[in-house]
């Protein structure tokens, strides 16, 4: 049986399978004049996904394949349930209104979970439960925050009278051999979310070592690489990069130009299988007047026989050009009237001309002199912003009284015309933005007001080394603007290191240091004390042997993580209130990972500095 037979037979439908890209190139030759210090290519599994026998009562229900590694993706959504009946029965003109000012929100409704499974790697979990869907991991979490970046930019916005609200949940069922199971998960939730997409996104995992030979979709990172690059594209635009290593700037970017190549084909298999899906869906659909006909019940005078799915109402092409030309006349007349405090609102204060060149001041990056100008604080900018708001809704007022169309359903409905404000001051808030920062540059707390050097200018800076008194091993206090971290650094024995229980992490290599004199080994390694004749007793100990397995002296050290860097962002650092006890977020746990992958390339070896080291990120004001 072929592998396409096999998984038809486990997992539904496959489509066609599509190799990777690198597979297209005939020579190492060729790969090398195309993508420059790259000298070796190994080519990643061929993907290919399956539909129709697993999760069905999803909306979507993708089973992605790379190699061995499978991957199970599902998308569900729902209707916004706080809306009122009134909002669920709007129909013409005033629920064409609602769902352009939806268009309008920056906000997506979306969320992603990522979660591991034990059997994938043929290991029992080794919690007290050995059960699988505990509190997410570190390494889940990342997974689904990278997913998250991915995927968002490219939503489409709801279109109809409800917000509606998708999640997506991804789990690897196979992954001791084959693709890289993030990136895997990536694309099948790029095809399960279909033309929820404006358009199709895929991913790549690239392992590069110091010889230049670069690795397409290993299983795990290989933690003896150089680099590692996860990166998410469209046809013709990166759309995430997430480098971690120590690589230079010209190989990084002949490594994204890689990446962006391997995609292409990924699209190609994903364009394909949205297209099947789309010819195999089934019609979910249902006919209220049919079925109240089979209940008995009575059909209610003017219930058409039309079919419906979840009830969204159909609106008539007129209905919709009418509420546009609404939405457009509406903004037209608000930003006639508040355009000129929208840039003002973001640090222009007219004393340069839009005509002027201020092309001169471009290149000059400085620091903003606090003592001839103050920053605008986060609390006074917050409240500009708000009084912009209310001016807005005013000004919608205004234009109501003023417009020759029939506006009358925005008396009947005030919802309506809250969110109809609230979308003209998000479009405001867009083109002032951008007119300010692109032609006038300059910012909104009025940094280098006056110079057209706005954009190029940073916040006062300052540091503090150190911050606490010396029972702490190592402090810092940063300071820029009003944003502020206190940072620690704490050492300890190997021992006191995050044991790493990851199961889809494959263990790397571990190469031993080269011995050196005993005076050139730092005091407290345990390679220092073997050095001394007096505790070779102690050294032959079960205790001592024990503590080896465990501080990585006896070739295990990968086995816990010695160096790592935490993050907290507690509430009262942008002046809010903390309701009820805290934990890590997801957004704490993604800072910290963003954080820690740029020291850990700069740190010494373990041979050279055999401690744990934690450091701690601390926010204390947020600006």
């Amino acid at each position: 049986m072929s592998r396409m037979q096999q998984l038809a037979r486990i997992f539904g439908r496959p489509t066609l399978t599509t190799n990777i890209f690198c597979r297209q190139l005939a020579t190492t030759a060729d790969s090398a004049e195309r993508y420059g210090f790259l000298t070796d290519i190994v080519s990643g599994p061929p993907t290919q996904f399956g539909f129709g026998k697993i999760a069905n009562l999803a909306e979507s229900s993708i089973v992605g394949s790379s190699g061995q590694t499978v991957a199970l993706v599902t998308l569900t959504s729902a209707s916004n349930e706080d809306l009122d009946s009134t909002q669920k029965s709007n129909s013409g003109v005033a629920s064409c209104l609602r769902q352009r000012c939806r268009q309008a929100s920056s906000f997506a409704p979306l969320t992603v979970d990522y979660r591991q499974r034990h059997h994938a790697v043929g290991k029992i979990p080794s919690n007290s439960s050995r059960a699988d869907n505990q509190r997410p991991t570190n390494a889940e979490t990342l997974a689904g925050r990278a997913i998250d970046r991915a995927l968002r930019p490219l939503l489409v916005p709801s279109t109809d009278s409800m917000h509606i609200s998708c999640s997506i949940q991804a789990c690897p069922l196979t992954g001791a051999s084959g693709g890289y199971p993030v990136a895997l998960a990536l694309n099948s939730a790029s095809v399960a979310l279909r033309n929820r997409l404006q358009e199709s996104v895929a991913a790549v995992y690239l392992s590069v070592d110091e010889s230049g030979t670069v690795t397409v979709d290993p299983p795990t990172p290989d933690e003896d690489a150089v680099g590692g690059l996860l990166y998410a594209g469209t046809r013709e635009k990166a759309v995430m990069i997430e480098f971690s290593g120590n690589l230079e700037e010209s190989k990084l970017e002949d490594l994204v130009k890689f990446a962006h190549g391997c995609v292409q084909p990924l699209l190609d298999i994903q364009d394909e299988t949205k297209l099947m899906l789309q010819e195999s869906k089934s019609d979910n659909t249902v006919d209220d007047a049919l079925l109240l006909e089979q209940l008995g019940l009575p059909i209610p005078a003017g219930l058409e026989s039309v079919k419906s799915e979840d009830s969204v109402p159909i609106h008539s092409h007129d209905d919709e050009e009418t509420a546009e030309k609404i939405f457009e006349d509406a903004l037209e007349f608000c930003s006639k009237h508040l355009s000129p405090a929208s840039l003002r609102l973001f640090g222009f204060t007219g004393d340069i001309s839009p005509n002027k060149d201020i092309a001169d001041n471009n290149d000059v990056i400085g620091i903003h002199d606090s003592s001839k100008d103050l920053l605008l604080s986060k609390a006074v900018r917050g409240r500009r912003e708000s009084l912009f708001r209310e001016a807005v809704g005013s000004t919608l007022e205004m234009f109501k009284s003023e417009t020759s169309r029939n506006l009358s359903f925005l008396d009947d409905d005030t919802s309506l015309l809250h969110d109809l404000a609230d979308a003209l001051h998000s479009e405001l808030l867009k083109d002032g933005l951008f007119v300010a920062a692109s032609t006038h540059r300059s910012r909104a707390d009025n940094r280098a007001t006056g110079t057209g050097n706005g954009c190029k200018t940073i916040r006062p800076i300052s540091l503090e080394v150190p911050a606490l008194p010396n029972v702490v091993h190592g402090s810092s206090l940063f300071t820029r603007g009003e944003t502020q971290v206190l940072c620690t650094v704490t050492l300890g024995p190997p021992s006191d290191g995050i044991p790493v229980n990851d199961p889809f992490r494959r263990p790397g290599a571990v190469v031993e240091p080269e011995p050196t004199l005993s005076d050139e080994l730092p005091v407290g390694s345990l390679r220092y004390l073997r050095t001394q004749e007096y505790l070779e007793s102690d050294l032959n100990s079960k205790k001592v042997r024990a503590d080896r397995e465990q501080t990585g002296d006896s070739g295990t050290l990968k086995e816990r993580k010695r160096a790592f860097l935490q993050y907290d962002f507690p509430a009262f650092s942008k002046g809010e209130v903390q309701i009820g006890p805290r934990g890590t977020n997801r957004r704490e746990i993604g800072h910290a990972a963003l954080a820690e992958k740029a020291i850990l390339p700069v740190l010494p070896s373990p041979g050279d500095f055999p401690y744990a080291v934690r450091m701690t990120s601390e926010v204390t004001s947020s600006n």
